[in-house]
């Protein structure tokens, strides 16, 4: 067959989510306060602040630290993700409440997010879709 000088199209390359990690996180805080959460995103530099900071918050606004429901990560936190909002690494939440409802809140955002059944540990939140 000759050749009539016309070349195929190169392929395109895979389009990006319409919704990144951080989209989708953001989606299921905002589920999370409807429920009562003070739900943070890249709150404070570092666990030991923003739980510093979100105990006074809580007094405030509660005025009981025991029933208050919270989930946050901190800016050590947010370096997961990378620049187009994506999760490089997996990346772990601090929390307070009930943290099976976190976990089905992120999951219906389609964020896979482990909790360990220990209320000492933070929930995990995996990079992997």
């Amino acid at each position: 067959m000759a050749d009539t000088g016309t070349q195929l199209p190169l392929p395109l390359p895979p389009a990006r989510p319409l919704t990144t990690h951080r989209d989708a996180i953001r989606t299921a805080f905002a589920a999370l306060r409807k429920q009562g959460y003070i739900a943070r995103m890249n709150f404070m530099c570092c666990g030991g602040c923003a739980v510093d900071a979100l105990a006074r918050l809580i007094e405030v606004r509660d005025g009981d630290p025991a029933t208050a429901k919270v989930v946050y990560y901190h800016r050590q936190d947010a370096e997961a993700f990378n620049r187009h909002g994506n999760l490089r690494r997996n990346m772990y939440l601090g929390w307070q409440g009930d943290a099976n409802e976190i976990v089905l809140a992120l999951e219906a955002q389609g964020v896979r997010a482990i909790f360990d059944g220990n209320p000492q540990t933070r929930i995990e939140v995996l990079c992997a879709v």
